[in-house]
């Protein structure tokens, strides 16, 4: 991610940061090509040691990121959060953050994951079973197959599907209203909640997959303790799905009382989506009804 020719930050000395940078400068940068089609090189070993050295420091709440709604501006759990501190290391390498969309940096977050598993079997001398390792990823894949199915999961497409075009008349109009009138377009007093229904429409079908994915893991797990984890873990993803209905459903009646003219075709293409979205999730994880107001 951006231009990291030199490996990342000091290692107070230690032998392995310093064998690691000096590796990092012999071997040639490897690359990838991101969700964008841009050339993006590879995390260093040295930014796998920063990595590991801020997860060892003891400074976070352990997976409170798992649970959450990534919106940091509005967050007041920053200092606990791993995750951040890890993208603000990342920043200091020389990549910020608006130059990077979400796709890339998931895909940078998985770079980083792979190449910890990678030392992690080495160290350890870890056999790794080729078929074993086979069969597990087949299994897996059957498995996204089938959540690909859940009508939930396609109505909150439907629904991201539907807030994308509702956005695209949105810049639109806003172009027209700049270009013909040569005025910014009067949208102060709505701003807030149009950023609170552009935040949230990616975000729910993100969330409501993991749910699906989640559940299934929860009923292969044989171990008791483990299992009594998962489910506390799964309950706060349950409740930040139900966040992101409750939003955008709050976000859309707020236009409409300021946007009468919105009210009808263009609100309406996104309440009635996300209400049936909403419908559904409730009823494949066994959720009461919403109350109507």
């Amino acid at each position: 991610m951006g231009n990291q020719s030199k490996p990342a930050g000091k290692r107070d000395g230690s032998p392995q940061g310093g064998a690691n940078k000096e590796n990092d400068k012999q071997r040639p940068v490897e690359f990838r090509i991101d969700g964008a089609g841009r050339l993006r090189p590879q995390p260093t070993e040295a930014e796998i040691d920063e990595i590991i050295k801020l997860a060892d420091s003891g400074r976070f709440a352990s997976g409170i990121y798992n649970w959450c709604d990534r919106w940091c501006d509005r967050c007041g759990d920053m200092e606990k959060c791993f995750l951040y501190a890890q993208q603000e290391l990342v920043n200091s390498h020389g990549q910020k953050a608006g130059e990077q969309d979400f796709v890339s940096e998931m895909e940078y977050n998985f770079a980083v994951a792979g190449k910890l598993i990678e030392r992690t079997i080495k160290e350890q001398e870890i056999e790794v079973n080729k078929d074993e390792a086979d069969r597990t990823l087949k299994e897996e894949e059957r498995e996204e197959r089938r959540f690909e199915q859940a009508a939930c999961l396609k109505l909150a497409r439907k629904y991201m599907k539907a807030a994308h075009e509702f956005f695209d008349e949105y810049e639109q109009a806003r172009h027209n209203y700049k270009s013909e009138l040569n005025l910014s377009f009067p949208d102060n007093d709505i701003r807030d909640d149009l950023e609170v229904l552009n935040w949230y429409h990616t975000f729910l079908p993100v969330k409501v997959w993991r749910a699906l994915s989640d559940r299934a893991g929860i009923e292969k797990e044989e171990m008791a303790d483990v299992k009594e984890l998962m489910m506390a873990d799964f309950s706060k993803l349950i409740a930040l799905v139900e966040k992101c209905f409750d939003r955008s459903f709050r976000a859309i009646s707020a236009i409409a009382l300021r946007r009468e003219v919105w009210s009808g075709q263009a609100l309406g293409g996104l309440l009635c989506p996300l209400k049936l979205a909403d419908i559904s999730f409730r009823e494949e994880f066994g959720l009461p009804e919403r109350e109507s107001g």
